[in-house]
């Protein structure tokens, strides 16, 4: 099995020798997700199931999470070198100069977002993370694990 994760052209493979289930749990430990991953998954599934995702707390098997967009490929595990090999063949078969001002035009809005509010979120985040709260659903769930 094997997970791609795509975004702004960064790519992660994730390799696996087992299903894996895809999500953001933060609401259940008691924290927000973070800004900038709240901004990303926005702008890539969208505001409604970006919504759900994140209000839920629930994890999604692999085709799930490929046909709500949270993940762009995924592979048997055999195939997943020559997939990373291939792909970064296709990100570096055009001109660099053409691919940094496609990218730069893809991100400069949510970096723009993030810059602009990263100071309070982060502060507001810290503060949530070490809230009493979520220091207690944390240990709950590290003890779970």
């Amino acid at each position: 099995m094997m997970i791609c994760v795509e975004y702004l052209d960064q790519v992660a493979i994730v390799k696996l020798d087992r299903p894996v289930l895809v999500g953001l749990n933060e609401i259940r430990l008691g924290v927000p997700v973070p800004y900038l991953a709240d901004c990303i998954l926005r702008h890539l599934v969208g505001v409604r199931l970006a919504r759900d995702v994140m209000d839920s707390g629930e994890f999604y098997p692999p085709a799930t999470s490929l046909q709500m967009g949270l993940v762009d490929q995924v592979l048997p595990l055999e195939q997943v070198v020559p997939a990373a090999v291939e792909k970064a063949h296709s990100l570096g078969a055009w001109s660099e100069e053409a691919f940094a001002l496609i990218k730069r035009n893809r991100v400069e809005g949510i970096q723009a977002q993030v810059l602009a509010h990263q100071e309070q979120k982060e502060r507001a985040f810290v503060e949530r993370w070490y809230s009493a709260e979520a220091r207690a659903r944390l240990k709950e769930a590290i003890d779970r694990f």
